[in-house]
């Protein structure tokens, strides 16, 4: 078997041509310098890019070869490099970390990579003789929905995943562009109600890693992911998809789409309407309707817009703003750059801008009423300055738009949990998928769960979020800490509170300071959380509403600071529902 162990190809972006594409087993082993059943068994258990027909001849496969590249950069070389070493001791493969099953294998020899016939011989004795001394009996645990009976090539699934499609453009920064059709397809697939899908911050720690698809799915808790690739070439954008079945880490489906980049918005909704045909999913007439007409785009605008990301740093933050606004300039009617506009406002160092983020965001929705981003972040806006009616009114327009959206849930239960509606509030909050903005919602769950005298609970919840998120960047369970021993220990209480001042000066967390306001609230220190009352509004959470209703500020209602505050807070809540809703008496 040849052992060298250099790239298969130089080919770079921009050289695609009709050349590119490999159109058999054949070409494709010959690309690789392998025999054929090498790379039909790197294909199985490797994950090798390779792809069918639309019809059902598993024979017919083709392959790109830039995309063989990445992948043989990625784990081909290190596989091949292995099996040389197998070859040279004439020992057993080792497994690679691939999901290969432990059923056993013959020693080879440098003849078998020729000889697969044999190879297979000796595998189907060898399993043969494995359930004989079984006695044949079999134990199925688990069905996969992959292998249920009926058309197999179109499993039920209800439940997936989007994992990081790989950038395949070998240029670092291109990686924008990747991550963008990510998300797009993440919150497409998401408008499916027949479908969970897992939010883009719980699947965007997989990118670059080669974590098992079972291992990812276990903990996702999905039953199927998407993987895949996006290739760009000049104006032309392509993205290659595969369905993985995690029981055998194998892809069950593969397709190739491309457009120009004009119209990439076509090309997402292909992509995500292929991906749902093969999982069978149901669309209903409401969501057919969101899933409506979509115009070309300018495609510099567009390409501006991904490079847009929130950014707290003053040059990165500059660079953010002028994509954003370069995009504006070309396209006025582009819903997402008035969307990462509003983000960008919507921060630290914008002291969480509401009112003009908000105008941001309506501005998007009136150019896409369907969109569930916009609707989501209007929640997010409203529930913060403790508009709650109006954050349940959005919230609940984005997820019925997008039922996966966490972000819209977050708010949703938010809201409910500060207008008092406890028990409701703690469904919900359970309910949020994957780990979305984590210590927040686990510091929520266990405030919600005191706030109904469950204090037993409350503090077996935040026990395991502490092992979950040891880290706790922001102090939001620190803060909640400070609360659940404000009564019992308050030396300890005041520790924590430290934690929270401490961690608040390289990453300020409004909630936090919120929890720690409560907390010496409840040790009666009313000058102490006030400061902190004041430093939470000034970052981002000016909520009158919650702070005039909430029963753990009680023990400070009396005390003319905390007064003079509330009535500085009521006046400025007046202000900013006058200013966001102005048509409005």
């Amino acid at each position: 078997m040849p052992n060298e162990l250099s790239p298969p190809s130089s080919t770079r972006i921009g050289d695609e041509g009709p050349s590119d594409r490999l159109d058999s087993w054949k070409d494709i082993a010959a690309y690789l310098k392998r025999d054929v059943s090498t790379v039909q068994r790197w294909e199985k258990r490797e994950r090798m890019p390779v792809h069918r027909h639309v019809h059902d001849r598993l024979g017919t496969v083709y392959g790109f070869r830039p995309e063989l590249d990445a992948w043989w950069r990625s784990r081909g070389s290190s596989l091949a490099q292995q099996q040389a070493r197998t070859v040279e001791t004439t020992a057993t493969p080792a497994t690679l970390e691939t999901g290969e099953d432990s059923q056993p294998h013959v020693p080879l020899d440098p003849g078998d990579h020729a000889n697969p016939g044999r190879v297979q011989w000796a595998r189907r004795w060898l399993v043969l003789a494995g359930l004989v001394a079984l006695g044949l009996v079999v134990t199925i645990a688990y069905v996969s929905p992959f292998d249920r009976a009926g058309d197999r090539t179109k499993p039920e699934i209800g439940s997936l995943a989007v994992l990081p499609l790989e950038n395949l453009s070998h240029d670092p920064t291109q990686e924008y562009v990747a991550d963008g059709m990510t998300e797009a397809l993440i919150t497409e697939l998401g408008k499916i109600g027949s479908l969970r899908v897992i939010a883009r911050t719980s699947v965007m720690k997989y990118k670059g890693t080669h974590t098992l698809p079972s291992k990812v799915a276990r903990e996702l808790g999905v039953q199927a992911l998407v993987a895949g690739s996006v290739l760009r070439s000049g104006d032309r954008l392509r993205i290659t998809a595969q369905l993985i079945d995690p029981n055998s880490d194998r892809p069950t489906w593969s397709e190739v789409h491309e457009r120009e980049l004009r119209d990439v918005l076509t090309l997402q909704r292909e992509v995500t309407m292929a991906i749902a045909g093969q999982v069978r999913a149901r669309l209903t007439a409401p969501e057919q309707a969101h899933l409506g007409k979509l115009r070309p785009v300018n495609p510099e605008a567009y390409e501006s817009v991904l490079r847009v990301t929130p950014e707290e740093t003053g040059e990165l933050e500059q660079k953010a703003f002028a994509a954003a606004e370069k995009a504006l300039s070309l396209d006025p009617d582009l819903p997402e750059a008035y969307l990462a506009r509003g983000d960008l406002l919507w921060t630290h160092s914008h002291h969480f801008a509401h009112e003009r983020a908000a105008q941001e965001f309506r501005r998007a929705l009136s150019l896409n009423p369907n969109s569930d981003g916009a609707h989501r972040r209007l929640a997010r806006v409203y529930v913060h300055v403790g508009f709650f009616e109006e954050a349940l009114q959005h919230a609940a327009i984005a997820l019925a738009i997008n039922p996966s959206n966490a972000q819209a849930l977050n708010s949703r239960a938010q809201a409910l949990l500060w207008m008092g509606k406890d028990e409701e509030a703690l469904a919900t909050f359970l309910s949020i998928p994957g780990p979305v903005l984590p210590e927040l919602v686990e510091a929520n769950t266990v405030f919600t769960l005191l706030r109904l005298g469950r204090r037993e609970e409350a503090s077996l919840q935040l026990k395991t979020a502490l092992r979950k998120y040891p880290n706790d960047k922001g102090g939001n369970l620190a803060g909640i800490e400070a609360m659940l021993l404000a009564e019992s220990e308050p030396v300890k209480a005041a520790a924590f509170i430290e934690t929270v001042a401490r961690r608040k000066a390289v990453n300020p967390a409004h909630h936090a300071a919120y929890f720690a306001a409560c907390a010496s609230a409840r040790m009666r220190r009313a000058k102490e959380a006030v400061d902190w009352l004041r430093e939470a509004a000034e970052t981002g959470f000016p909520c009158y509403a919650l702070f005039a209703r909430d029963a753990n500020l009680d023990p400070i209602r009396a005390d003319p600071i905390f007064q003079g505050f509330m009535a500085d807070l009521q006046k400025r809540s007046a202000f900013l529902r006058k200013a966001m809703f102005p048509d409005r008496k």
